[in-house]
Protein backbone atom coordinates (compact mmCIF):
# COMPACT_ATOMS: atom_id res chain seq x y z
CA UNK A 1 0.00 0.00 0.00
CA UNK A 2 2.79 2.45 0.93
CA UNK A 3 4.64 1.59 -2.27
CA UNK A 4 1.52 2.29 -4.34
CA UNK A 5 1.08 5.69 -2.73
CA UNK A 6 4.73 6.58 -3.29
CA UNK A 7 4.57 5.52 -6.94
CA UNK A 8 1.31 7.41 -7.42
CA UNK A 9 2.67 10.56 -5.75
CA UNK A 10 5.92 10.38 -7.74
CA UNK A 11 4.01 9.91 -11.00
CA UNK A 12 1.79 12.88 -10.24
CA UNK A 13 4.82 15.06 -9.47
CA UNK A 14 6.59 14.00 -12.65
CA UNK A 15 3.54 14.64 -14.81
CA UNK A 16 2.93 18.05 -13.28
CA UNK A 17 6.58 19.03 -13.72
CA UNK A 18 6.47 18.16 -17.44
CA UNK A 19 3.28 20.15 -17.88
CA UNK A 20 4.75 23.11 -16.03
CA UNK A 21 7.96 22.88 -18.04
CA UNK A 22 6.09 22.92 -21.37
CA UNK A 23 3.85 25.71 -20.14
CA UNK A 24 6.93 27.67 -19.05
CA UNK A 25 8.60 27.04 -22.43
CA UNK A 26 5.62 28.37 -24.41
CA UNK A 27 5.29 31.39 -22.12
CA UNK A 28 9.01 32.10 -22.51
CA UNK A 29 8.72 31.74 -26.30
CA UNK A 30 5.64 34.00 -26.40
CA UNK A 31 7.44 36.64 -24.35
CA UNK A 32 10.56 36.39 -26.51
CA UNK A 33 8.51 36.93 -29.67
CA UNK A 34 6.55 39.73 -27.99
CA UNK A 35 9.77 41.55 -27.11
CA UNK A 36 10.94 41.23 -30.72
CA UNK A 37 7.59 42.58 -31.93
CA UNK A 38 7.81 45.51 -29.51
CA UNK A 39 11.33 46.23 -30.75
CA UNK A 40 10.10 46.23 -34.37
CA UNK A 41 7.34 48.70 -33.49
CA UNK A 42 9.67 50.84 -31.36
CA UNK A 43 11.90 51.26 -34.42
CA UNK A 44 8.93 51.37 -36.83
CA UNK A 45 10.69 48.62 -38.75
CA UNK A 46 8.37 46.62 -40.96
CA UNK A 47 11.41 44.60 -42.09
CA UNK A 48 12.08 43.53 -38.48
CA UNK A 49 8.42 42.49 -38.08
CA UNK A 50 8.33 40.59 -41.39
CA UNK A 51 11.51 38.76 -40.32
CA UNK A 52 9.40 37.23 -37.51
CA UNK A 53 6.93 35.82 -40.06
CA UNK A 54 7.36 32.12 -40.99
CA UNK A 55 9.65 31.69 -43.98
CA UNK A 56 9.04 29.50 -47.00
CA UNK A 57 10.93 26.57 -45.44
CA UNK A 58 8.60 26.75 -42.40
CA UNK A 59 5.53 26.59 -44.63
CA UNK A 60 6.98 23.76 -46.72
CA UNK A 61 7.68 21.85 -43.49
CA UNK A 62 4.07 22.29 -42.44
CA UNK A 63 2.91 21.12 -45.85
CA UNK A 64 5.20 18.09 -45.62
CA UNK A 65 3.81 17.17 -42.21
CA UNK A 66 0.33 17.29 -43.75
CA UNK A 67 1.36 15.44 -46.92
CA UNK A 68 -1.61 13.05 -46.74
CA UNK A 69 -3.87 16.03 -47.27
CA UNK A 70 -2.02 16.94 -50.48
CA UNK A 71 -1.50 13.38 -51.69
CA UNK A 72 0.44 13.16 -54.94
CA UNK A 73 0.03 16.93 -55.41
CA UNK A 74 2.45 17.89 -52.61
CA UNK A 75 5.28 19.03 -54.89
CA UNK A 76 2.90 21.04 -57.08
CA UNK A 77 1.28 22.58 -53.98
CA UNK A 78 4.71 23.56 -52.61
CA UNK A 79 5.61 25.19 -55.93
CA UNK A 80 2.29 27.03 -56.09
CA UNK A 81 2.71 28.22 -52.51
CA UNK A 82 6.25 29.41 -53.28
CA UNK A 83 4.94 31.33 -56.30
CA UNK A 84 2.48 33.21 -54.05
CA UNK A 85 4.59 33.51 -50.89
CA UNK A 86 5.54 37.12 -51.69
CA UNK A 87 1.85 38.05 -51.36
CA UNK A 88 1.89 36.86 -47.73
CA UNK A 89 5.07 38.79 -47.05
CA UNK A 90 3.50 41.90 -48.57
CA UNK A 91 0.30 41.46 -46.52
CA UNK A 92 2.40 41.13 -43.35
CA UNK A 93 4.35 44.29 -44.26
CA UNK A 94 1.13 46.21 -44.99
CA UNK A 95 -0.59 45.10 -41.78
CA UNK A 96 2.43 46.32 -39.80
CA UNK A 97 2.30 49.69 -41.58
CA UNK A 98 -1.45 49.95 -40.90
CA UNK A 99 -0.90 49.39 -37.16
CA UNK A 100 1.89 52.01 -37.12
CA UNK A 101 -0.39 54.52 -38.85
CA UNK A 102 -3.42 53.75 -36.64
CA UNK A 103 -1.21 54.08 -33.57
CA UNK A 104 0.05 57.48 -34.66
CA UNK A 105 -3.54 58.61 -35.22
CA UNK A 106 -4.31 57.41 -31.66
CA UNK A 107 -1.37 59.46 -30.36
CA UNK A 108 1.16 56.66 -29.81
CA UNK A 109 4.80 57.70 -29.90
CA UNK A 110 6.18 54.34 -31.02
CA UNK A 111 9.72 55.17 -29.90
CA UNK A 112 8.53 55.44 -26.29
CA UNK A 113 6.52 52.21 -25.98
CA UNK A 114 7.28 49.81 -23.13
CA UNK A 115 6.52 46.09 -22.99
CA UNK A 116 4.19 44.99 -20.16
CA UNK A 117 3.24 41.38 -20.83
CA UNK A 118 2.43 38.71 -23.38
CA UNK A 119 -0.36 36.16 -23.23
CA UNK A 120 -1.79 33.36 -25.36
CA UNK A 121 -5.43 32.47 -25.80
CA UNK A 122 -4.45 28.77 -25.82
CA UNK A 123 -1.34 26.71 -25.21
CA UNK A 124 0.01 24.91 -28.29
CA UNK A 125 -0.78 21.20 -28.10
CA UNK A 126 1.06 20.05 -31.22
CA UNK A 127 4.58 20.62 -32.52
CA UNK A 128 3.06 22.98 -35.10
CA UNK A 129 0.06 24.93 -33.87
CA UNK A 130 -1.42 28.43 -33.78
CA UNK A 131 -2.70 30.74 -31.06
CA UNK A 132 -3.68 34.36 -30.55
CA UNK A 133 -0.73 36.24 -29.06
CA UNK A 134 -1.69 39.38 -27.16
CA UNK A 135 1.08 41.84 -26.34
CA UNK A 136 0.30 44.55 -23.80
CA UNK A 137 2.43 47.69 -23.87
CA UNK A 138 2.30 51.24 -22.60
CA UNK A 139 2.79 54.50 -24.43
CA UNK A 140 2.86 57.42 -22.06
CA UNK A 141 0.17 56.85 -19.46
CA UNK A 142 -2.01 54.57 -21.60
CA UNK A 143 -2.03 50.82 -22.12
CA UNK A 144 -2.56 49.24 -25.52
CA UNK A 145 -2.56 45.74 -26.94
CA UNK A 146 -1.24 44.26 -30.13
CA UNK A 147 -3.28 41.17 -30.94
CA UNK A 148 -1.65 38.77 -33.37
CA UNK A 149 -4.21 36.24 -34.53
CA UNK A 150 -2.85 32.88 -35.71
CA UNK A 151 0.66 33.33 -34.33
CA UNK A 152 2.29 30.06 -35.36
CA UNK A 153 4.09 27.75 -32.94
CA UNK A 154 6.89 26.17 -35.01
CA UNK A 155 9.93 24.32 -33.69
CA UNK A 156 9.57 25.72 -30.18
CA UNK A 157 9.03 29.35 -31.09
CA UNK A 158 6.22 31.66 -32.10
CA UNK A 159 6.11 33.31 -35.51
CA UNK A 160 3.92 36.33 -36.24
CA UNK A 161 1.15 36.48 -38.81
CA UNK A 162 -0.25 39.14 -41.07
CA UNK A 163 -3.30 39.27 -38.79
CA UNK A 164 -2.28 41.97 -36.29
CA UNK A 165 -4.55 44.53 -34.69
CA UNK A 166 -4.01 47.45 -32.32
CA UNK A 167 -6.47 47.68 -29.45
Amino acid sequence: MKTSLIVLATSALLLSSFTTSRNRDTKFAAEKTALQVIDAFKHESAAAYVALFPNLVDFHTIMGLNSTWYGSNLDAAKKDFADHFDELDRATFESFQDVIMNGKVAGIDWKSIKFVQASLDAEPTKSIDAAKLTIVFTAGERSYSLCIDRAMWIRGEFKVSQFIELK
